[in-house]
């Protein structure tokens, strides 16, 4: 079991329960950034500083003095600013914004508050610092940090959170979905998770190197719809990065994720789930390991007989030193890959095994495309007619179970170039070499049209197998890749 129950009310009425129920009695808050290109209604203006006075009617001579106060008095179109400095609370925004009148709080251009909880707030760890439950609220720029329990819930629809800077939480850092047992259904619809860098989450689990539960640093789950995760740098967490459970339709697109304890991006209950242009790695030196090992790159297992995963694509990823590259493991009878295509991924290095896949209810699932390259074992598959192997790249020869037509077997040729340190991994390191056996080798997938760069495929005689074209110049289409928007960082 992956995921901790945090509602004793919610542990009582469902005992067979493993998944988080955040900020279930929450008294939340919330706040926000700009970076002067926040798309703002012609609303009224509204802002908090450290100096000013609830008392106050909120302008910028005389601010509000909590951003509490400030989300208050919102309504659609309007924005609240809140100036640089330490505020110590937490906020419950319930107005709703509309499609073409958005509420947003933002961080004053140019500065950067924070909120600092201190590890007593909330004051109950099933709780949260701030929670978005109206709808259409953009929430930018604010770094929360030192949670006794999570930063941010987003409960309403059509919300977006972006450029926040989250860290040391004893559970999640950013959590969207309901607060409850996906059982009354669709929760909230339509958010968005883009841009921010969320590190030291699942701290209930820190230094516990066997059992225990664990939250994720992101985690998209009890029956969200539509929820997008793009552009995020999670690291260094001792629980899961990034991930979809009981969700439906989610797309985790663009991220980068290191050093973290379990999996670090990781699929269960979740049909319609697109996982594409990721990247993960592990550094020789990480201390967060399970069992003496690091997490596993992309991993999926539904943990509960409903929703059954199905549809599911995993594609144009790049792992680097998972225990596993790619793990499907069952704790549901009938559960599988069910409809799943994962193509176009490069895995390297993987210390367990590049790609494990146990017995299921596998039906129609394809691996296409990919290479499974290192020095330990390429794949441990069971043996079953529902899983379709071909044009795989190999560095050694695979078992039966995972051989199919068009396979190649060698040294992919990679250029492994530059430092893999933490946080400064670039992509490119991914990249194929010239004669590289993975060149023009792969079958054409209409469900890939580009690589991980937005390269064309293909761009020779045919596709290439891996999450990279051979492409001898700039990135077609800059901007799909995650670094474009972030440079390398440690914190």
């Amino acid at each position: 079991m992956r995921y901790q129950t945090v509602s004793l009310t919610i542990l009582v009425i469902l005992l067979a329960s493993s998944f988080p129920t955040p900020c279930v009695s929450a008294s939340i808050g919330l706040t926000g950034q700009t970076s002067g290109q926040e798309d703002l209604q012609a609303g009224t203006f509204y802002y908090v500083a450290t100096n000013g006075s609830d008392s106050n009617p909120g302008t910028e001579a005389q601010p509000f003095r909590t951003i509490a106060k400030g989300a208050s008095s919102l309504g659609p179109g309007d924005t609240l600013y809140v100036r640089g400095g330490i505020y110590y609370e937490q906020v419950d925004v319930s107005a709703s914004g509309t499609a073409d009148n958005q509420i947003t709080i933002a961080a004053y251009p140019g500065e950067q508050p924070v909120i600092d909880a201190q590890n007593t707030l909330p004051v109950n760890p099933d709780g949260c610092i701030i929670v978005l439950r109206g709808n259409h609220i953009t929430l930018s720029g604010i770094e929360i940090k030192s949670v006794h329990g999570t930063a941010v819930l987003l409960r309403g629809s059509y919300n977006t959170v972006r450029n926040m800077k989250i860290h040391h939480c004893l559970k999640e850092g950013i959590y969207v979905g309901a607060a409850r047992y996906c059982s009354n259904g669709i929760s909230n619809t339509h958010n968005i998770v883009e841009n921010n860098e969320i590190w030291m989450t699942s701290l209930m689990h820190e230094g516990i190197t066997d059992g225990g539960t664990w939250g994720g640093a992101i985690s998209v789950g009890r029956c969200p719809q539509y929820t997008i995760v793009r552009r995020n740098i999670v690291h260094e967490t001792w629980g899961i990065g990034i991930t979809a459970y009981e969700a439906y339709s989610t797309t985790l697109e663009d991220n980068v994720v290191w050093n973290n304890q379990l999996e670090h991006y990781y699929v269960n209950n979740a049909p319609y789930t697109l996982v594409q242009r990721n990247m993960s790695y592990n550094t020789p030196d990480s201390i967060y390991l399970y069992r003496g090992r690091p997490g596993v790159g992309i991993a999926f297992c539904d943990e509960k007989p409903w929703p059954v995963s199905h549809h599911v694509s995993i594609v144009n990823n790049l792992v680097l030193r998972g225990s596993r590259g790619f793990y499907f493991f069952s704790q549901q009878a009938g559960s599988g890959l069910k409809n799943f295509l994962i193509a176009n991924n490069t895995f390297v290095d993987s210390l367990v095994v590049g790609l494990q896949i146990v017995a299921g209810g596998h039906e129609n699932s394809r691996i296409h495309n990919n290479i499974f390259a290192g020095e330990g074992a390429v794949a441990r598959v069971i043996s079953d007619p529902n899983l379709s192997f071909s044009h795989n790249l190999w560095s050694k020869v695979p078992p039966a179970s995972a051989s199919g037509a068009g396979d190649m077997i060698g040294d992919p040729r990679l250029a492994r170039s530059g430092s893999t340190g933490p946080g400064l991994l670039d992509p490119d390191w991914f990249k194929l070499l010239p004669y590289s056996p993975a060149i023009d080798s792969g079958i054409p997938l209409i469900e890939v049209p580009d690589d991980f760069d937005g390269v064309h495929r293909p761009r020779g005689t045919g596709y290439d197998i891996g999450a990279y074209e051979y492409f001898l110049g700039p990135p077609v289409s800059p901007g799909k890749g995650y670094r474009y928007y972030f440079p390398a960082v440690a914190n």
